[in-house]
Order: structure tokens, then C-alpha cells, then sequence
């Protein structure tokens, strides 16, 4: 046996027993292992008893713990320490594992074996992160791992110092290849924590996948100006959350600038809502700047904004030929009328696959919505007709008149 994969998510009455047989059967030899407990009763004894009997033979584990109320951080840190050394891939969700950890642990404990390449943390709505020492996992994979996901959403003590500390150890990873950071609901972040990461990424030339999601950080535009002027170029995968952050209109388009500069982006995920400079023109030099990039997938959140009909036009005649998949989200932009979602209709590209458009709140009629989304579920039987290998049929165009 290679490759064992069992999930008891959701099963309330899963507990130490049945992990400690999962952990008695673990032989050498094994490979890939993935265990979902979310949600079960588990606690840390049985997650102690599987740590000590990991196989030294694992590339991969994916051990998902999430809303496990009983297991408590020093299990947790046990994990950490007992990964097996010839380790290629760590993905450890530990979401609402909410108890501190014991005083008992030390943070010098920890280390990360020396073949890793990706690692992926979980650490939604955790208390006590600031105990476990995660930092040090970041330190110790420097100038090693390629594959870097960090989400702290919802964790106390997410400071200033914690992103310096953490935009350090980042900085030293110069094979990095995937960055991926949830920092939303971390209030104590700040603009200097977004300079930090700036700083971090202005060295990170090799990186083609990036995923950031910040919290709005303070009255000034300046730190996430500074973000985006230093987004890298190479990047095939974009993925910007910045809900409610304050940006300049100079800063929208640096962003306009940046993507303009990365000829081979083909994945493109935009959250704007309620950035209040996110208007008709600034929109329409974002949209120029991905028109000829390669883009096959290409989501963007404008809620409650200022963008108007005029910003959807320009959105229309500026969407890559290349695109199958299309997002669009414009709740509560009272100022989007009919000629807007008209505009668009018109102007969809001939590659489109899937569709979805959010007009909740703004100023279109009943009719239009209801043909918008008659359009939308005609693309999305073009795309089961093409995934079952039947030839697609054109679109109907006389409703858009």
C-alpha cells in the first residue's frame, strides 16, 4: 500500500479510538497519506499516538483537523515536530483548534524536514499562534521550500512585528514559487506590516503564483501603493483580495501597470469592494491592461463602488478573446444601469464556457436580469456539452438586439 486516504469528516462520534487504529496500521512503505477528522472528537492522545508512528517512507500528508474543539496547541506543535525527514508535501488545516497551547512546550522545538517543497497552514480563528512559535516554521524553510500557504484569518496577535518577522523568513525562500497569504480580520496589521511584505516581495523573481488577501490597514494609500508597485511580473496566477483597503487612484494604476507587464497571466482574481477610488476611468485603464494577456480565467469584485455603466463598457470591450471562465460582481453599484449589462452582453467572448454576473442592488431592470442570466445558463450547458465531447452550438444573439 502506497496511498491511503480516509475521510471522517463530520462524523461527531469518531474520536481517539479510531484514530489510534488508523495510526496501529500505518505501515512502512507508505507514500501519501490524507486524514480529514474535521469536526470529529478527537483529542490529543490519539493525535500524540499517530504522530509517533508516521512512516519514514511519507512524500505527502494532508491531516485536516479543523473545528476540533478538544485537540489543544501542544498536539498541534507534536505534529510539527514528528513529521517524517524524507517529507516532500505538509498540508496541515488546523482551523478552530482553539486552545492555547501548554506552557510546557518549547517554541525551539520545532523544525521542518529538509526535502520539504510545499507547505500549507491553516490556522483560521487559532488562539495562542504567537506561543506555537509558527514563525519559526517560516525561518527554517527558508531557501528550501517552493510552495509556501499561510492563512491566519481571525488570529489574535497577527501584528506589525509578527508580518516583519514573517516578510524575513519569506524573503529568504529565493526559489519561492507559490505564495499564498490570508491575513483578512487581522485588525492589528497596519501599513507597516504591508511595507514589510512589500519589501519581501520586491525580491521574489521567480515567483508565478500569488495570492494575497489584506485587511484594510489605515487611512493611508501609501503601503498599498507601495504593494503594488512591486507585484512581480512573471506571475501566470494572480489572486488580489483587497476588500476595503484604501488605495490611490495612482495606485489602481500601478496594479493597471504591473498586469500589463505579465505577458503570460492566464488566472486573474480581483476583489475591489468598496475601495472607494475604484471608478469608471480607473476601471477602464485596469481593463486595457489585461486585453491582450492570455487570460483564460478572469473574476472581478467591484461591490459598492463607484464604477457606473460607462465601467462596464469599457470592461466589455476589454475582455481577453482567450476567456472561458468569467466572474463578475457588481453588487451594490447603484449607478450600473441597462446600457452597461447590455454593453457586456454583446461583447462576451466566443471562447466563454461559464458565466456568472452579479447585478443585486444596482439600477438594471427585471428584464435584463433575467436575460443575463439566461445567457449565463446557456454557457453553462456549452460547457457540460464540451466536457462530454459534443461540439458546441452557437450563441443565440437576438435578445441583445
Amino acid at each position: 500500500l502506497e496511498k491511503l486516504t480516509l475521510d471522517f469528516s463530520r462524523c461527531e462520534k469518531i474520536g481517539t479510538r479510531t484514530l489510534r487504529c488508523v495510526a496501529r496500521y500505518l505501515r512502512l512503505g507508505l507514500r501519501e497519506l490524507c486524514l480529514g477528522f474535521n469536526f470529529c472528537a478527537l483529542t490529543d492522545v490519539g493525535l500524540v499516538d499517530l504522530c509517533h508512528k508516521l512512516p519514514s517512507s511519507l512524500l505527502l500528508l494532508d491531516l485536516g483537523l479543523a473545528s476540533c474543539t478538544q485537540v489543544t496547541g501542544a498536539s498541534l506543535v507534536k505534529v510539527a515536530q514528528h513529521l517524517p525527514e524524507g517529507l516532500l508535501d505538509a498540508r496541515l488545516d488546523f482551523r478552530r483548534c482553539c486552545s492555547r497551547l501548554n506552557e510546557t512546550v518549547e517554541r525551539t522545538a520545532f523544525r521542518l524536514p529538509r526535502t520539504l517543497r510545499s507547505l500549507e497552514v491553516s490556522l483560521w480563528s487559532c488562539r495562542g499562534v504567537q506561543e506555537w512559535g509558527l514563525l519559526d516554521w517560516v525561518v527554517t524553510a527558508q531557501s528550501q521550500v517552493s510552495q509556501f500557504r499561510l492563512d491566519v484569518k481571525r488570529v489574535g496577535g497577527i501584528s506589525n512585528k509578527w508580518m516583519e518577522g514573517l516578510t524575513s523568513g519569506l524573503a529568504g525562500m529565493g526559489g519561492l514559487a507559490l505564495l499564498q497569504l490570508h491575513l483578512t480580520e487581522c485588525p492589528e496589521i497596519t501599513g507597516i506590516g504591508v511595507v514589510a511584505l512589500a519589501k519581501s516581495l520586491d525580491g521574489m523573481v521567480g515567483l508565478r503564483d500569488l495570492e494575497l488577501c489584506i485587511p484594510p490597514c489605515g487611512t493611508s494609500a501609501a503601503p498599498m501603493n507601495n504593494l503594488l508597485r512591486v507585484l512581480p511580473t512573471k506571475l501566470l496566477r494572480l489572486h488580489l483580495n483587497f476588500h476595503g483597503c484604501v488605495i490611490s487612484k495612482s495606485g489602481l494604476q500601478e496594479l493597471a501597470d504591473r498586469i500589463s507587464m505579465m505577458e503570460s497571466l492566464w488566472f486573474c482574481k480581483l476583489i475591489l469592494d468598496k475601495v472607494v477610488t475604484v471608478v469608471d476611468e480607473r476601471i477602464k485603464a485596469l481593463c486595457a491592461a489585461w486585453a491582450d494577456a492570455p487570460v483564460q480565467v478572469l473574476h472581478l469584485s467591484v461591490r459598492h463602488t463607484k464604477i457606473a455603466s460607462g465601467g462596464v463598457a469599457a470592461l466589455a470591450a476589454n475582455l481577453p478573446t482567450t476567456v472561458v471562465d468569467l466572474h463578475l460582481d457588481f453588487e451594490g453599484c447603484s449607478s450600473v444601469q441597462d446600457p452597461g449589462v447590455q454593453a457586456l452582453a454583446r461583447r462576451l467572448p466566443t471562447a466563454l464556457r461559464r458565466l456568472m454576473a452579479n447585478f443585486t442592488s444596482c439600477a438594471v431592470s427585471q428584464r435584463w436580469r433575467q436575460q443575463f442570466d439566461s445567457l449565463a445558463e446557456f454557457h453553462d450547458k456549452v460547457s457540460c456539452m464540451v466536457a462530454r465531447g459534443k461540439p458546441a452550438p452557437k450563441r443565440v444573439t437576438k435578445w441583445w438586439g
